[in-house]
């Protein structure tokens, strides 16, 4: 049986999420597929430097982060070494020319797409939309390995938020935030209020923050998904408004329902 090691490799657009796909270039196969990166892990390998080392040899990037690697747990014995972490999704051929199962991970990239690869070709960022047409409408252009663990990925994940994970320290949690876009893993349309429990306190007494969800009918004054700090005024929030300092540095009253409260320790304090 084989052993496989497979990447979904996702990046976010202005149009959606798009994920890379391939072509195999094995005419001896008998025909060409599209397929996810990844290929067979090899002797004593470990899943994720197996993940990383198909990855670059068939498209040229880079893992650069992959979902619950922080799972991962090693037992390094004198004799014996075992890797055990929790993987996007398994899956196992039952019937089929080859005899295989394999593990997908779900994870981000940097650098440029090869022209060709190791024996591979065709790499492509391709929208999820696009994959889901062409599971529904040509299956038989897609790999008979990965279409079970597309059409898992487009249920289970695409275009839902992904799962934040657990920082061992603030520094790590500032440091993840700083460079990771939060409409990633929080819906900000559907959220009331947004819980950063990991965050320790700082120096500044109880500022308040709030996201804008809606500015619509503020377009100058406010940016949509942009954090924004929140003045005291019981009155005006008994009346549905809060009063946020806006794009002109200067404090108005806006409808409570543009924005999300941000759920924040008591003298946390936000860099923006």
């Amino acid at each position: 049986m084989h052993v496989n090691a497979r990447a979904i490799i996702e990046r976010s657009t202005p149009d959606g999420v798009e994920i890379v796909v391939q072509v195999r270039n094995k005419p001896y196969e008998g025909g060409k597929w599209i397929e996810l990166p990844g290929g067979r892990v090899e002797e004593f390998e470990s899943l994720v430097e197996a993940l990383r080392r198909e990855v670059r040899e068939e498209t040229g990037l880079m893992i650069t982060s992959i979902e619950s690697l922080d799972t991962r747990i090693e037992t390094d014995d004198p004799d014996t070494c075992v890797e055990c972490l929790q993987p996007f999704a398994v899956y196992q051929t039952i019937r089929g020319p080859v005899d295989s199962m394999g593990v997908y991970f779900r994870c981000q990239a940097e650098g440029e797409l090869l022209v060709t690869g190791d024996e591979t070709e065709d790499m492509q960022w391709m929208s999820v939309q696009r994959v889901a047409e062409l599971l529904d409408l040509d299956a038989h252009l897609v790999s008979w390995v990965d279409r079970a663990g597309l059409r898992f990925y487009l249920e289970q994940y695409a275009d839902k938020p992904k799962r934040i994970p657990s920082f061992a320290n603030e520094d790590e949690e500032r440091e993840f935030w700083a460079t990771h876009d939060s409409t990633e893993y929080i819906n900000w349309d559907e959220a009331t209020s947004a819980v950063f429990p990991h965050l320790t306190t700082r120096d500044a007494p109880a500022l308040r923050f709030a996201v804008c969800i809606d500015n619509s009918e503020y377009p100058v004054s406010l940016e949509r998904y942009k954090v924004y700090r929140v003045l005291s005024d019981p009155d005006t929030e008994q009346d549905g408004d809060l009063r946020v300092i806006d794009e002109s540095g200067e404090d108005y009253l806006y409808p409570r329902t543009c924005f999300v409260l941000l759920d924040l320790p008591h003298n946390t304090v936000i860099d923006h």
